[in-house]
């Protein structure tokens, strides 16, 4: 029984170092392998429960789980953050807030009205209140005809914010505006779009913003979503054939989009090298602090969540828990004083995200 047991505590062991490693291959490459990644988060905790119970036993029993721990402490750090812990030097000179937000159209459509009554106004005026220099908008909706979703007047003009959109899109077009935005107090130099994808018009957005005597490039991104219905996976089905199928087709349909992700990052990456300034890249990734494209992303930026962010820094409002899929990276030459994830801000299907940054000399 003991070496039914020894070997079972090995497997573990195994399943935990594979599932770490897993994360480092591309899904367009090994999109089985993008799959296996996911359940690192489940591996941790098990490995978690065995250090502890482990304790009142032999110390080679004691030490694998934490051993293992250590080897991808990385992922840990990733999801849960401890950055008042952490001690920053106060700059001596100009800081500014880069506000982030996922607001899923103002909920403009009836049927998001009917979820979240009367929550176009008080995100629309939560937004104005909201004084950070710099706002990256997801998933924006305008329209030049409307009084209540007249959104570019109200949340820029109206506030003396200079801002940018897709470039090929015109703000009083008849269908109205969607898409991505940066606005800014600061003067915005140069903008543009640049492709996400070969042959399709997923793009993401820069503005190169003059901050003092400096100038920082500021990347709005919204990348691949798995367009799942939150209510249909939580549901649990009647019988074990119902459940076997939704969760073959919930695998299918996150296994293209990490395959997506994975080619946009490319372009992402592509584009990144090409900055003669220092970055602060914010978005909707659509994708685990765990995953293929945050370990990419970690490479050359800095997260701001692990550097100055609380707790699990949870970003998804929906009914699936525990996603933290919206973030802020920054280049080296940049330095953080805050982050802060809005999880009192309830009028999206996301939560507002926050980095207060200054430029390191």
């Amino acid at each position: 029984m003991k070496k039914i047991a020894l070997i079972l505590v090995f497997l573990i062991h195994l399943f935990t170092l594979g599932a770490f490693f897993s994360a480092s291959f591309s899904p367009k490459d090994y999109p089985n392998l993008s799959l296996y990644a996911i359940t690192i988060p489940f591996w941790i905790l098990i490995e978690l429960i065995l250090g502890i119970f482990f304790i009142r036993y032999r110390p080679w029993a004691w030490l694998m789980p934490w051993l293992v721990l250590l080897i991808g402490h990385h992922h840990f750090q990733s999801i849960v953050a401890y950055g008042f812990l952490k001690e920053r030097e106060l700059p001596n000179h100009l800081s500014f807030s880069v506000l982030s937000y996922n607001v899923r159209v103002f909920n403009a459509y009836k049927h998001l009205q009917d979820e979240k009554p009367g929550s176009t106004h008080k995100m629309i005026d939560w937004i104005i209140n909201n004084p950070a220099e710099i706002k990256c908008f997801q998933e924006f909706h305008h329209l030049e005809k409307s009084d209540s979703l007249n959104t570019m007047y109200h949340l820029a003009k109206k506030q003396g914010y200079d801002y940018k959109i897709m470039p090929w899109n015109n703000l009083s077009k008849k269908e109205g505006y969607f898409g991505l935005v940066i606005l800014s107090k600061f003067p915005i130099v140069e903008s543009g779009g640049f492709p996400l994808e070969e042959h399709h018009e997923s793009r993401g957005l820069y503005a190169d913003i003059k901050i003092g005597n400096d100038t920082v490039r500021i990347i709005n991104v919204h990348l691949q979503s798995i367009f799942l219905d939150d209510a249909e996976v939580v549901k649990v089905e009647a019988s074990s054939r119902q459940m076997g199928r939704k969760f073959k087709n919930l695998a299918h349909k996150i296994r293209l989009a990490n395959i997506s992700r994975a080619g946009q990052v490319k372009f992402l990456e592509d584009f990144i090298s090409q900055s003669q300034y220092p970055i602060i890249l914010t978005g909707d990734f659509n994708d685990f602090p765990w995953s293929y494209t945050y370990r990419q992303m970690k490479k050359t930026f800095y997260n701001a969540f692990e550097q100055a962010g609380q707790g699990f820094g949870i970003s998804y409002n929906g009914k699936i828990p525990f996603l933290r899929i919206d973030n802020q990276f920054y280049s080296p030459q940049i330095s953080i004083l805050d982050f802060k994830t809005w999880n009192k801000i309830p009028y999206s299907d996301h939560y507002p995200i926050e980095g207060r940054y200054y430029l390191a000399k």
